[in-house]
């Protein structure tokens, strides 16, 4: 199948591709950015093979993303996808919820005092 690459575009640095996350099992080789913020952060989905094992990612002013997933707390839900970011760094997007099985909304908003 075909490997798809999410990329940033600015005037002064051009096309840079942003990858999909490294070191998963299945490995991920897709990614797509769906949202952009003032600060340049952008989110998005990776993905292994087939659209098989999404996660919700962000890029934050790197290449490399960093899985949403990692950063949930106590929240019981799989964020599987990120769709919009603002630029108080709120990410809005779709997570699965255990107990249904479910696609479900979720707003996540950054913890402060880091």
């Amino acid at each position: 199948g075909n490997i798809l690459h999410a990329f940033i575009w600015t005037r002064d640095n051009g096309i840079k591709l942003l990858k999909p996350l490294r070191g998963r099992v299945p490995e991920h080789i897709d990614s797509e950015a769906y949202g952009i913020n003032e600060a340049g952060q952008v989110v998005g989905v990776s993905c292994a093979a087939n659209q098989a094992d999404c996660r919700a990612v962000i890029w934050d002013h790197g290449v490399y993303p960093t899985d949403l997933n990692d950063f949930k707390g106590n929240y019981s839900g799989f964020l599987a996808l990120a769709k919009d970011i603002n630029n108080k760094g709120e990410i809005t997007g779709r997570a699965l919820d255990p107990a249904t099985g479910s696609l479900i909304a979720y707003l996540a908003v950054p913890a402060t005092g880091r």
